[in-house]
């Protein structure tokens, strides 16, 4: 009896982590230097491309909201890095960012909880 309740438990426990949402998405966006100022734009453009796939349409970006959160987008990344572009189209790199998933879903219409949960809108 014991081992069949362990059982349960470690099957719920289990099926909770599988669906358990991702605490980061990736964007990449190529660029042909790490220079501070392509890395602004990079790190803008990669979370256009994360919140365009997460919406699952690129209208989310004319919201208001959605467009200035882009706009700042260095509130929202974790961590990035670089990598040799594969694709060899131009721009010899591409940046990879990894960003807060729970502050993405946040700013994201329709995926919002409101302030009546008491959860903060964006980082």
């Amino acid at each position: 009896m014991l081992l069949r309740c362990l059982g349960c438990v470690l099957a719920l426990l289990a099926g909770g982590l599988a669906g358990a949402a991702p605490s980061t998405y990736v964007g990449r966006a190529p660029v042909n230097s790490q220079s501070d100022e392509e890395r602004g734009s990079a790190l803008r453009t990669a979370l256009a491309n994360v919140v365009i796939e997460q919406a699952g349409d690129s209208g989310v970006l004319a919201d208001p909201d959605v467009a200035r959160s882009v706009g700042q987008a260095e509130r929202y990344v974790l961590q990035y890095s670089y990598e040799r572009n594969p694709a060899g189209d131009g721009a010899p790199l591409v940046l990879v960012a990894h960003f807060d998933a729970g502050a993405i879903d946040g700013m994201l219409p329709g995926r919002r909880l409101g302030g009546s949960a008491g959860l903060p809108q964006g980082p």
